[in-house]
């Protein structure tokens, strides 16, 4: 399944893009940290905590802007990692989708 694909569903035309949604959703400094975060060179898909330990922000004001950006897909999901028995959702930029480990 190709990146198009998956992101729209199975098929088909992706949805339309929400520009003003997109263009505030990137104006918050915070949301631009974390792109900047993501977008290293070599940076693979991280956690909302661990983003929140590399920006030094707390955990639930980086979690809501990580959804913002999901919801703008800006970011997209690349996973989940088990810590202590729990599923925590990777987040990478939408294009930096890496390859599946094996």
């Amino acid at each position: 399944m190709t990146n198009q694909t998956a992101r729209d569903g199975g098929g088909g035309e992706p949805p339309p893009v929400d520009w003003e949604g997109l263009a505030r959703a990137e104006t918050y400094p915070v949301r631009i940290a974390i792109i900047d975060l993501l977008q290293r060179d070599g940076q693979q898909p991280l956690t909302a905590k661990e983003i929140a330990a590399e920006l030094q922000l707390p955990y639930g004001n980086i979690a809501q802007h990580v959804n913002v950006l999901l919801g703008n897909r800006i970011l997209i999901s690349a996973g989940h990692r088990m810590t202590r028995g729990t599923a925590a959702r990777l987040v990478c930029l939408e294009g930096r989708v890496p390859p599946p480990s094996g």
